[in-house]
């Protein structure tokens, strides 16, 4: 989450964050010893395919570019979906328990398949749930350690 410091930001965003990275979930086990994907590579799908109405006002009830900072991991991982209470946007290390997987492939129950305009490719859908089942971190860079 934004801080009173985070408001008055007027850094690119272009790129996510190079520090304020996440350590693992507590109980997350990474799927493999080093990153496939970095998160730089699901920041990009997400920007692109995401920001366009997850970053303002209206938001579904996710609002991942905040005045367009960078607030994927923070509204995601961990989170309880708003349209679905029992369920978890992103559960770290289990993508396919992970609430907004099901969005991406469009097997919710409730509510559109997204993006609404036309659903991911599935190698961006595999981008993602690969950074998910690695404990979905911001410190994600391909071949690195997944544990510090």
């Amino acid at each position: 989450t934004g801080t009173a410091a985070d408001a008055g930001n007027s850094e690119d965003t272009s790129t996510p964050p190079e520090d304020g990275g996440t350590e693992p979930e507590p109980g997350c086990t990474p799927k493999n010893a080093t990153f496939a994907v970095s998160y730089q590579q699901v920041y990009d799908i997400f920007k692109e395919a995401c920001a366009a109405c997850h970053a303002g006002p209206y938001s579904g009830g996710l609002q991942m570019f905040k005045d367009e900072l960078d607030q994927v991991v923070e509204t995601t991982v961990g989170v309880t979906s708003t349209m679905e209470p029992d369920k978890i946007r992103i559960i770290a290390g289990d993508s396919e328990g992970s609430y907004l997987v099901e969005k991406l492939l469009g097997t919710q129950v409730k509510g559109s398949q997204m993006p609404q305009a036309e659903p991911l490719p599935a190698a961006d859908v595999d981008i993602i749930k690969s950074w998910i089942d690695d404990c979905a971190q911001k410190t994600a860079v391909t071949g690195e350690a997944t544990t510090p």
